[in-house]
């Protein structure tokens, strides 16, 4: 009783004292739960669709799989596991079958991120089964170094799943006549190889393809059209960066090259520079595709695409149809164009239009999964929420109140050397981001070749976050060096001017008192650099209250995730649940050399970015322009001549540069919230060092957990 009374009284007490921080606690766990409850109600349609994850074991055999990754195999023994979600209409059963669309995403993305697919495809009536591919989010890395291309990210697997006893049972309210595949970028790669298996093996056996329908957006080079026999959709953006590698960018080439050495162009080849690269009217690939379609339904080629016209029958599986939506590559599967024309492929396709051209009583146009990604958003804002007002509440303990002292006093005014110093080597941090990270992704494939490769390694497996891990530790690096660089410079300036100006009041020194100029520069500039200092207690007090705070932050993603089915995130920015350890072991290998990095903003932004003639605002907007600018020079590098030739600004295919330039739209708003999180821990606790440790293992838990890996299975 005694116990229960203590509880009690606290509990009372806590509310009793109630003010900001506490409110801002409850706001954070109101976010996380209105948030999630808003995502999962969109994700269900209102909870009109059961939504539930499985995982299928994986062995590659010699003769579905490349002798290498047969013996890579043999030598591990342990199976690759594919992780999918399913939506399942909730009327679905063996006596009302529906049909069925595999998902696929692609490079660099989880099946959370084409929920947007998902949603609009279960609202519609179909059944869905979204896949992890191989070597992301929670499915096992492949022993296919080339996984799109050999097994479908995994498609192939989960089509014979469904055709085993087992998967038969399992989904028997799917419409086996009525089995479709969408995949956007690899993952549309992977569509395209399941398309011609699944023909292959329907023309060996001479049968009726278990693959009826095959959508594939982003993605339309490379391709070799000649058993698939199911309908077939492209969507295609006029708009995508990638184009430049399309059939009509190297005819443009070709015939730039031919101008450039003086040679006089026909008509014909003066109208061909007009084409954008990405014009499906006359790329060659989206004319190959509706002709390899007309021709199987015995009617003529043509040399034009009429886009989004209706080729074929798909009746007879001899549909096709080509769209040409306008967006970025990287924002298709957030397109409403692409979703409309998505729903309609496979509406036609199955005849799941009722007599009012109507599919599941909705427009192709009614579009709800903005809602899902701003319920989603709210609750990663409520999750960010939470663990910074805990951190608030955490300070006034008596285990954790030694941490926080009165951050150091603003230094003085900048002089007119200061600004010229400050301003000078801002450009040049913003100069040498822009410029290092092209040379860091190449430094990545010549330091990481497996993973690069694709091979399965425990050195260093994520392919992506190499290149920004080499461009964060040289960064930091320069960024520590720049810093201390500046202060010794302006240290210097100001102990020699003060020097020759020098009053010494005797009686004030001998009562301790500084009021000799050069006294009072020395003490300034020390003071500079207290919020880096570290003592006694403080070593092991630090690290611990950033892990409860790191623990704090995937706790309310958990909470979220179990609850609701939903995770924290925001178009390209997430905080997805980590189901396994591949992401947790790769997060601790990264974490390390990114806390150079995370540090040394931190450093910069709390001991050199605080000038008493700048208000608090000001300070933190120069802070946020100097994280982000470098960065944000590469998109403008990248995109400008985009919009003047059609071609973008990084072109070179080894690493592939514009993938990695389209990494850019999930770490710029991290970028941006960096220093703005760092002065928020700076301002609460006057420390430089607890802020850049808890934004580090956080962000780059973020990146590790969706980025592709390529770990070694066990």
């Amino acid at each position: 009783m005694d116990i229960a009374k203590k509880i009690l009284g606290g509990f009372t007490a806590w509310f009793k004292n109630w003010d900001k921080v506490k409110s801002a606690l409850c706001i954070g766990i109101a976010l996380v739960l209105v948030g999630g409850l808003l995502a999962s109600m969109i994700q269900t349609d209102f909870f009109r669709v059961k939504i539930y994850t499985m995982e299928l074991e994986t062995t590659p055999t010699l003769e579905t799989s490349t002798s290498k990754a047969f013996q890579a195999y043999q030598e591990s023994g342990a199976p690759a596991l594919s992780v999918a979600d399913v939506y399942m209409p909730k009327g679905a059963s063996a006596e009302k079958q529906v049909p069925l669309i595999l998902v696929m995403p692609g490079i660099q993305r989880t099946k959370e991120t084409q929920a947007s697919f998902c949603i609009e495809l279960v609202r519609r009536g179909f059944g869905v089964i979204c896949m992890d591919p191989f070597g992301q989010g929670e499915s096992s890395p492949s022993y296919e170094s080339q996984s799109a291309t050999k097994e479908g990210y995994g498609l192939f697997y989960w089509m014979d799943y469904l055709y085993t006893e087992e998967g038969m049972a399992a989904f028997d309210w799917v419409d086996y006549t009525r089995i479709g595949a969408t995949g956007h970028s690899a993952g549309g790669n992977g569509v395209q190889k399941l398309a011609e298996r699944e023909g292959k093996l329907a023309n060996d056996t001479k049968s009726v393809s278990r693959l009826n329908a095959a959508y594939i957006t982003g993605y339309i080079r490379e391709w070799n059209w000649s058993n698939a026999t199911c309908n077939i959709g492209i969507s295609y953006s006029a708009a995508d960066e990638g184009a430049f590698q399309n059939k009509t960018a190297l005819k443009k080439a070709e015939i730039q090259a031919k101008k450039d050495a003086g040679q006089e162009l026909s008509d014909e080849e003066s109208w061909w520079l007009t084409v954008g690269n990405a014009d499906m009217r006359y790329a060659q690939e989206a004319i190959d595709i509706v002709n390899f379609q007309l021709k199987r339904g015995g009617l003529e080629n043509i040399t034009e695409v009429a886009v989004g016209a209706d080729y074929g029958n798909p009746y007879e599986g001899t549909y096709a149809v080509i769209n040409n939506e306008s967006c970025l590559h990287a924002a298709q599967p957030y397109d409403n164009e692409t979703l409309t024309n998505l729903v309609r492929f496979f509406g036609y396709c199955f005849d799941n239009y009722d007599a009012n051209n109507l599919q599941n009583g909705m427009k192709d146009t009614n579009h709800s999964w903005l809602w899902k990604e701003l319920g989603s958003g709210m609750a990663m804002a409520g999750g960010f929420t939470f663990m910074l007002a805990l951190f608030c509440l955490l300070l006034r303990t008596p285990l954790f109140a030694s941490l926080k002292k009165e951050p150091v006093a603003r230094t003085g005014d900048q002089k007119i050397k200061g600004r010229i110093i400050f301003w000078l080597t801002f450009a040049v941090s913003a100069v040498i981001a822009c410029l290092l990270y092209m040379v860091c992704v190449q430094l990545s494939v010549d330091w990481f070749p497996d993973a690069k490769s694709g091979t399965q390694t425990w050195f260093f497996p994520q392919r992506f976050t190499n290149a920004v891990m080499i461009w964060a530790v040289a960064n930091g690096l320069i960024g520590i060096a720049i810093f201390f660089a500046t202060w010794g410079l302006e240290y210097a300036i100001d102990y020699f001017r003060a020097k020759k100006t020098a009053l010494v009041a005797v009686g004030a020194e001998e009562a301790g008192e500084c009021v000799n100029p050069v006294c009072q520069i020395h003490r300034a500039y020390r003071s500079k650099l207290d919020p880096m200092k570290v003592q006694g207690s403080d070593w092991w007090k630090t690290p611990l209250l950033a892990l409860i705070l790191i623990l704090s932050f995937f706790g309310m993603n958990w909470l979220c995730y179990l609850i609701f089915h939903v995770d924290m995130r925001f178009f390209f920015v997430s905080a997805r649940v980590m189901g396994n350890w591949n992401s947790i072991l790769a997060g601790l290998m990264y974490i390390p050399f990114f806390l150079i990095f995370y540090l040394s903003n931190s450093m910069r932004v709390n001991c050199g970015m605080r000038p008493s003639n700048w208000p608090e605002w000001l300070s933190r907007v120069i802070a946020v322009l100097g994280n982000t600018l470098g960065l944000v020079a590469i998109l403008f590098i990248e995109y400008l001549p985009f919009i003047s030739t059609g071609t973008i600004g990084y072109t070179d295919t080894a690493a592939p540069q514009w993938l990695f330039v389209n990494m850019l739209f999930s770490i710029i708003p991290l970028m941006f919230a960096l220093p703005l999180f760092n002065r928020f821990f700076f301002n609460k606790s006057g420390r430089a060092w607890v802020g850049g440790i808890v934004i580090c293992v956080i962000f780059i838990l973020m990146t590790t957990s969706g980025t592709t890996i390529y770990y070694l299975n066990t």
